[in-house]
C-alpha cells in the first residue's frame, strides 16, 4: 500500500497488478480517515458551528458542489478513454491525493494559525473557522486535480489525447 507515491498506485493499475484486497485496505483507510477528520473538527474547541458563522453554510455547499463536479467531470473524463473499475480506481487513489492535498495546504493552514492569533478571543473563534473551511474546500479541489491527472495516466495515452480534444 502507498499512501504517498501515487505514480506506484497508477502503475499497478495500469498494470493489472490491483487486487479486489488492496482496493479494500485503500477503501478502508479513507474511509477510517475521513470519519477521524470529523472527529478532529468536532473537538478543535471551537465552539460555534460552521453554518452559523457568516458565510458557514455556502462554504458548505461549495465543497459539496465541488465534490458532485469533481466525482462527474473525473468519471466522464475516465469513461472516454477506458472507463473500467472507476470506483476502485478511484479510492486507491484517494488516499495519496488526500495526503497530498493535505501537505500542499498545510502552509495555508500555519500562515492562518499565525494571522488568526491577531484577532481578539472572541473573533478568532469565527477567523479560525472560516479560514479553516477556506483551506479545506481549496485541499478538496487539489485532490481531486491530483485524480483527474492520475485517472488520464491509468487511461493511457487514448485517453490523454481524448481530454486534450475534449
Amino acid at each position: 500500500m502507498n499512501i504517498w507515491n501515487i505514480k506506484s498506485v497508477t502503475d499497478e493499475f495500469s498494470r493489472g497488478q490491483m487486487t479486489e484486497g488492496k482496493a479494500f485496505n485503500y477503501f478502508f483507510l479513507v474511509t477510517t480517515l475521513n470519519c477521524l477528520a470529523f472527529f478532529a473538527i468536532a473537538f478543535t474547541g471551537v465552539p460555534t458551528p460552521l453554518a452559523t458563522i457568516p458565510f458557514g453554510s455556502i462554504v458548505l455547499l461549495l465543497d459539496l458542489a465541488i465534490v458532485i463536479t469533481g466525482l462527474i467531470v473525473t468519471f466522464r473524463a475516465f469513461q472516454r478513454s477506458r472507463g473500467d473499475d472507476f470506483v476502485q480506481k478511484f479510492m486507491c487513489l484517494l488516499l495519496p491525493a488526500n495526503i497530498r492535498a493535505f501537505i500542499f495546504c498545510l502552509p495555508l493552514f500555519v500562515v492562518a494559525g499565525i494571522v488568526v492569533r491577531q484577532f481578539s478571543d472572541d473573533d478568532r473563534r469565527v477567523v479560525l473557522a472560516q479560514t479553516g473551511a477556506l483551506i479545506t474546500t481549496v485541499m478538496i479541489v487539489v485532490q481531486f486535480i491530483i485524480i483527474y491527472r492520475s485517472m488520464l495516466l491509468i487511461s493511457g495515452p487514448q485517453g490523454q489525447q481524448d481530454n486534450a480534444t475534449a
